[in-house]
């Protein structure tokens, strides 16, 4: 079974290169969900902030697996103040 992130490989330059980071296409197969759907996500702040690289929008592979063991809790949360 292939995961996205050697599929990402592969279009780059084989399977000797390993992706670091991801496209919105990418993150989306990765979630079984639309890249329309993710993009959702990302705009209320319930997935990791992508990079930016001028018009580039990607997804640092560590940061998604570090969010994924992390529960896929959401980054930022809204509406809620924090009383010490």
């Amino acid at each position: 079974m292939m995961n996205v992130a050697n599929a990402a490989a592969e279009r780059i330059g084989g399977p000797e290169s390993r992706a670091i980071a991801i496209d919105a296409d990418a993150c989306a197969s990765r979630y079984g969900i639309s890249k329309r759907h993710w993009l959702r996500l990302v705009d209320r702040g319930a997935t990791v902030a992508p990079i930016r690289l001028g018009r580039r929008v990607i997804w640092s592979i560590a940061s998604l697996e570090a969010w994924e063991r992390d529960g896929c809790k959401p980054i930022r949360v809204v509406g809620k103040a924090v009383r010490a």
